[in-house]
C-alpha cells in the first residue's frame, strides 16, 4: 500500500506543478489548450484518488476540476486575484497529497476550500499600476534575459506568485522548488530563495556556498531579521513593478556577471 501511495504522491506533485504553472501564466488562459492540459490534470488527481481511497482530494479536486472545466468551455484571462485564490487551493492539494495516509488536522477545513472555490469568480481585481515603458527598453531587456531559467523556492505561495510574475514579465523563464532539497537537482541559471530558518533551507543555502554558485538571490520579508548569508539580498516588496523591481534588477546584474 505504501508504494501504492507514494506513487500517487508522485504523480499528483507532477500534475500539481502543471497547474502552478498554468496558473502563473495569466494571458496563457485564454489559450482553450493550455486549460484543457490544467482540466485533465485536475481530472487525473481526483480519479487517483478516488482509486486509493483519499476522500478529501477527491471532493477538492473535483471541484476545482468544475472550475477549471467552466474555464475550458469559456477561455478567458483572470485577474492575479483570482489566480491566486486557485493557486491556494492547488498548495492545499498539495499539502493534503503529501500527508495522505497520516492522521494529521488541516489547519483549514474542507468546507472553507470548497467555498473558496464556488466563490472564486467573486474575488475582487485589484490589477497592478504599470508606468509605460518604451519599445526599446522592452526589446533591450526581453533579449538579455531569453531562455534564462529562474527556480525560485519561497514556503510563501503570496511571495513565490509575485516574484515569479516579476521576473516573468522581465523574460526570465520560471519554475517552483517545492521542497529545499529541489534546489540543489534541478538546473538553473539564478536560483531564488527565500530566507528562512528552516534546517532544510539552510542547509541548502549551506551546500549552494560550498559550490560557490554565484546566481543565487536570498529574499528577506524583513530586512531588519536579515541573517548573514554570502549570497545577494533582496528585500521583498509585494507592490513592486517589473520595471523597478530590486530583485529584478539584481537578477540582471547577477546575469551580466556569469556572462
Amino acid at each position: 500500500m505504501r508504494a501504492f501511495l507514494q506513487e500517487f504522491q508522485l504523480e499528483a506533485e507532477d500534475n500539481l506543478n502543471l497547474l502552478e504553472e498554468g496558473l502563473m501564466k495569466l494571458e496563457h488562459l485564454q489559450d482553450p489548450e493550455v486549460v484543457r492540459r490544467m482540466f485533465t490534470a485536475a481530472h487525473t488527481i481526483k480519479g487517483s484518488a478516488g482509486m486509493m481511497g483519499l476522500q478529501d482530494i477527491q471532493t477538492l479536486t473535483h471541484a476545482l476540476e468544475d472550475v477549471l472545466d467552466a474555464l475550458r468551455k469559456k477561455p478567458r484571462a483572470l485577474t492575479e486575484q483570482q489566480a491566486s485564490v486557485l493557486l491556494q487551493v492547488v498548495d492545499e492539494v498539495r499539502a493534503m497529497c503529501l500527508t495522505a495516509g497520516e492522521a494529521q488536522s488541516r489547519p483549514q477545513p474542507l468546507n472553507h476550500w470548497l467555498t473558496l472555490l464556488e466563490h472564486w469568480q467573486d474575488t475582487p481585481a485589484e490589477p497592478a499600476t504599470r508606468q509605460p515603458e518604451t519599445h526599446a527598453e522592452t526589446a533591450s531587456t526581453s533579449s538579455s534575459v531569453q531562455a534564462k531559467h529562474v527556480l525560485i523556492h519561497d514556503p510563501s505561495m503570496t511571495a513565490r506568485m509575485h516574484q515569479a510574475w516579476l521576473l516573468l514579465e522581465a523574460g526570465f523563464s520560471v519554475q517552483f522548488a517545492h521542497a529545499p532539497q529541489d534546489l540543489l537537482t534541478t538546473h538553473a541559471d539564478l536560483f531564488v530563495i527565500g530566507q528562512s530558518t528552516d534546517p532544510a533551507t539552510v542547509q541548502v543555502l549551506t551546500e549552494l556556498s560550498q559550490r560557490q554558485t554565484s546566481g543565487v538571490i536570498v529574499t528577506v520579508h524583513d530586512a531588519a531579521q536579515a541573517a548573514p548569508t554570502p549570497f545577494l539580498q533582496v528585500a521583498l516588496e509585494n507592490q513592486s513593478i517589473p520595471e523597478h523591481s530590486e530583485l529584478v534588477q539584481t537578477a540582471l546584474a547577477l546575469l551580466e556577471e556569469q556572462a
